[in-house]
């Protein structure tokens, strides 16, 4: 079996991240992957499609158990509530990727706020949902709030750059996408082989 240091961080099985890959909901691949023993995670980024994507949001919802006409915060603890249900056998572990560029930082907001206050009422979802990832924009304004709990942090860069502004807001995992994955972030033609290596020289 191989382990490694983000098994003894997260408390999971495999190294393996199963990706957030919004804005497609992935409640039910979250619970399947936590079960397995890698960490899930939930895309939170459809809950901000309900105008725009209505039949991605609505697939969002009923896939997390939660009715598409409540409010944000009720959807994400329906959603969070049904993942741990479904993992306690396994007692599998979880976490929630948000996208926080200036564009989502609203709905982001919303999104970490209903993490953390979610976790501190119930002892269980704090030991088990217990992997905060966020992408798609600048970590720092971020560091305030998350730092304040025992969330393992993660963010998701594109560049030296961005991993640099991770190492200053403390974040605890750097993830390193390059050109090739998924083309969520990295707008320039660095790959993944080019731009590990140069993210490891720098904040190690």
């Amino acid at each position: 079996m191989i382990k490694s240091r983000l098994c003894e961080l997260v408390g999971i099985k495999y190294p393996i991240i199963q990706a957030g890959m919004g804005p497609f909901g992935t409640n039910k691949l979250c619970i399947a992957s936590s079960n397995a023993g890698v960490l899930g995670l939930i895309s939170s980024s459809g809950i901000t499609t309900k105008d725009s994507q209505r039949e991605i949001y609505d697939y969002f919802c009923r896939t997390g158990g939660a009715d598409p006409d409540a409010d944000p915060e009720t959807i994400l603890r329906t959603i969070f509530q049904q993942t741990l249900d479904q993992t306690r056998e396994s007692q599998g572990i979880f976490g929630i990727n948000v996208m926080v560029s200036a564009e989502m930082r609203e709905s982001a907001e919303v999104i970490i706020r209903t993490t953390i206050k979610a976790r501190e009422e119930d002892p269980e979802m704090k030991k088990r949902f217990k992997v905060l990832v966020t992408s798609a924009g600048d970590p720092l304004p971020w560091a305030d709030a998350i730092k304040k709990t025992d969330l393992v942090w993660m963010h998701v860069v594109p560049s030296v750059k961005a991993a640099l502004r991770c190492k200053k807001a403390g974040v605890d995992v750097i993830v390193a996408s390059g050109h090739e994955g998924g083309f969520h972030t990295s707008w320039e033609p660095v790959h993944s082989m080019i731009l590990l290596p140069a993210v490891v020289v720098a904040v190690s």
